[in-house]
């Protein structure tokens, strides 16, 4: 268990095994709230991956059907498939 300490100015800083397991960054914001127990739970916000849509907007093209998509995946990986074979020779 890692310790820290409260500073004068109200600060903590979070001990480095802890930011490194957590994967915390410099600038990392997070929601701070007192337990029913009183325990204090410091607890990173994580942005949901669909709020990305917003910020980066909509595709610059449209995408083609899936079933599409699944067919030039299918005859790309039989031309490396191929071109495999033929190095083996």
């Amino acid at each position: 268990m890692a310790t820290t300490t409260l500073t004068s100015k109200g600060q903590v800083t979070v001990p480095a095994e802890v930011r490194a397991a957590a994967n915390l960054a410099v600038g990392d914001r997070f929601d701070v709230f007192m337990a029913d127990d009183g325990t204090i739970v410091m607890r990173p916000i994580r942005r949901d991956v669909r709020a990305l849509g917003t910020i980066l907007g909509p595709p610059p093209r449209a995408l083609p059907p899936r079933a599409d998509l699944d067919d030039e995946v299918a005859e790309a990986v039989a031309e490396e498939y191929e071109v495999s074979l033929k190095a083996d020779r």
